[in-house]
């Protein structure tokens, strides 16, 4: 099943996680990012839950794929995006002063 379906159902829902939740994540080792991928990426399944298959696991990880080596670039306070490139070899101080910046940001 395609994410894009799942994700417009959940897209803009506040999820809240219980503590009996958060619990059973502890004990099953799952970490917040487990969480926000599964719902993010994963499919429906009955009973009113989500599970991040192995067809969406690669679907993710070819859109990772997709998307490495671009770069985009904030506006002077940090919110606006002002533009995009592909890096190339010749970007790579370009790059290392960007995770420089994202790093002084967090």
């Amino acid at each position: 099943m395609s994410h894009s379906s799942n994700e417009d159902h959940r897209q803009d829902v506040g999820v809240r996680v219980s503590k009996h939740a958060r619990r059973r994540m502890a004990q099953r080792n799952f970490r917040e990012i487990d969480l926000e991928l599964i719902l993010r990426y994963g499919s429906v399944i009955p009973g009113g839950g989500l599970f991040l298959s192995d067809g969406d696991a690669r679907q993710l990880i070819e859109e990772i794929e997709r998307a490495r080596g671009k770069a985009v670039f904030y506006g002077e306070h940090g919110r606006d995006i002002v533009t995009a490139y592909r890096s190339t070899r010749g970007n790579r101080r370009r790059r290392r002063i960007g995770r420089q910046t994202a790093a002084a940001r967090q």
